[in-house]
C-alpha cells in the first residue's frame, strides 16, 4: 500500500485551506516531493527576505538573522532597529562572498542589555570598496499555514505576508 504526498495532503490534510485540493498535479514525482517539502515546513522557523520581524525577547533568546549579497563585498553592516528607530544592535562583517550570510544575534543591545519583545526591523548596507552592493535582509518567521493560489502554494507566516516556498532561504 502506497500513498503519495499529494494524495495524503488531498485526503487527510488538517489544513482547512487545502481541503481536498492537491498542491501539484498528480503523477509528477518532483512536484509531489516539493509538495511534501512545503507541507514539512509547517511549524518551522525560516529566513525569508523582508525588513521586519517580531522579537520574542527574554534573556536566553537567540535569533538567527541574515542577508543575501548580489556580489562579493568588502564590508557589510547589518543593523537591528527598534520601533522608535533606535539601532539596538549592529554588526559589521568584512570580505564576504556573494550569497547567503547568517548569524545568531543574542537578543542583546549594544550595551549588553536584553532587548524587549516587540517589532524590530533589519537594515543592511554593503559595499565593495566604495561601490554599493545590492543586499537583501533576511528575517525570521514561523510557517503557520499553507494556502493555494492561482500562482501556486503560498506559505502563511506569523506576523508577515505570505511568501512562495522558493522565497525561503533557510529552514532553521
Amino acid at each position: 500500500f502506497s500513498v503519495s504526498a499529494s494524495e495524503l495532503v488531498e485526503r487527510d490534510s488538517p489544513i482547512p485551506s487545502l481541503g481536498r485540493r492537491r498542491l501539484a498535479p498528480r503523477g509528477d514525482a518532483l512536484e509531489m516531493q516539493l509538495d511534501a517539502l512545503v507541507v514539512g515546513m509547517l511549524g518551522k522557523q525560516v529566513l525569508v527576505p523582508g525588513d521586519g520581524f517580531n522579537h520574542t525577547g527574554g534573556s536566553a533568546t537567540a535569533t538567527r538573522i541574515g542577508f543575501e549579497l548580489a556580489t562579493s563585498a568588502t564590508a557589510a553592516r547589518i543593523d537591528v532597529v527598534d520601533a522608535q528607530g533606535k539601532v539596538v544592535f549592529s554588526n559589521t562583517s568584512r570580505n564576504l562572498q556573494q550569497g547567503l550570510q547568517t548569524f545568531e544575534w543574542d537578543g542583546r543591545n549594544r550595551d549588553g542589555g536584553t532587548v524587549a519583545a516587540g517589532p524590530l526591523s533589519v537594515q543592511v548596507i554593503a559595499v565593495d570598496g566604495t561601490v554599493a552592493v545590492d543586499a537583501q535582509a533576511l528575517v525570521p518567521a514561523r510557517v503557520v499555514g499553507i494556502s493555494q493560489t492561482a500562482d501556486g502554494a503560498r506559505l502563511e507566516l506569523d506576523g508577515g505576508k505570505p511568501v512562495a516556498p522558493a522565497d525561503v532561504r533557510v529552514i532553521l
